[in-house]
């Protein structure tokens, strides 16, 4: 298990769209300090780590998709369960959204998966997630934007 700041999270109700087209999926980004740092790289998953210039420093990515790849196709018709969401005192989580820098506590699985060269990558994947300090999410509607009332800026 991690703590870390969340990021982007898309984990509460359906899937988000997803980066292939047509795909959908749970995701949030986790900010992480050097010591967990450390530890991911123990566990053989830190070239997972990232950091992209920006307030989240380094994080590390978990993401599930909305549905698991059916074993005799192969195409990815099974619905997957959402991730379990519980808050600080263990309880299942109310639905609301998941604002940036709040603290998580992530339960997770390392998983291998074999490569094209022959050899075998590792990859964290997400079990549950617990959020252990909210910070309301924030985000607006599309629709509104700023407008002039009596010469006055309001939104």
């Amino acid at each position: 298990m991690i703590r870390g700041k969340a990021y982007w999270a898309k984990i509460v109700g359906k899937p988000a769209k997803a980066y292939n087209p047509g795909e959908f999926e749970w995701s949030v980004d986790v900010a992480i300090d050097a010591e967990t740092r450390q530890e991911l790289v123990k566990l053989g998953v830190g070239d997972k780590v990232k950091n992209k210039g920006d307030d989240r420093g380094d994080f590390i990515s978990f993401k599930r998709n909305a549905y698991n790849k059916n074993p005799a196709t192969g195409a990815r018709d099974e619905p997957a369960k959402p991730i379990k969401i519980v808050d600080h005192k263990g309880n299942e989580w109310d639905k609301r959204k998941i604002g940036n820098g709040s603290t998580v506590n992530v339960k997770f699985a390392i998983n291998e998966f074999p490569l094209s060269n022959g050899k075998t990558g590792r990859r964290p994947g997400i079990l549950a997630l617990q959020v252990w300090d909210l910070v309301e999410f924030q985000g607006g509607n599309s629709e509104e934007f700023p407008t002039t009332e009596g010469g006055a800026e309001t939104w």
